[in-house]
């Protein structure tokens, strides 16, 4: 679900994620989400989660207008070879700028139990999310 919204943000460069260039979006979900439950368990049975969160619909991907009419295409911290590099922003003045993030995380039977019981290796995951909250 991430990298399906990731991908709106980001629409000309969806394969960004991976150097490989065969390596397409629906691979890179797959895999992603293999990984997170092999780290958080068995996801939830489809009972605990409304049908009507499951049809989540992406919004149309939109590019916004820079300066004088130029289009922000790709990504301007990444370079050719798709790794992360330093750009000099020294010429830039200060703008005002928003952000708005939001995520549903839903866990397995076992990882909830554990986060109930504050039984996660690294911490108490629920002070955290508190915390994080403001």
């Amino acid at each position: 679900m991430f990298l399906r919204r990731l991908a709106v943000a980001f629409p000309c460069s969806r394969r960004f994620l991976s150097s490989n260039s065969s390596h397409d979006l629906a691979s890179a979900i797959m895999e992603l989400n293999k990984e997170m439950e092999s780290v958080f368990g068995e996801p939830p049975s489809n009972s605990l989660v409304s049908s009507e969160s499951n049809n989540y619909t992406a919004p149309e991907p939109r590019c916004t207008a820079q300066k004088d009419g130029e289009i922000a295409i790709g990504l301007t911290h990444v370079g050719s070879t798709r790794k992360a590099q330093m750009v000099d922003v020294s010429f830039k003045g200060n703008s005002k700028r928003t952000a708005v993030a939001s995520c549903k995380v839903i866990l397995g039977k076992k990882v909830y139990d554990s986060v109930l019981a504050n039984q996660i290796a690294k911490g108490d995951v629920s002070l955290v999310w508190q915390k994080s909250q403001g």
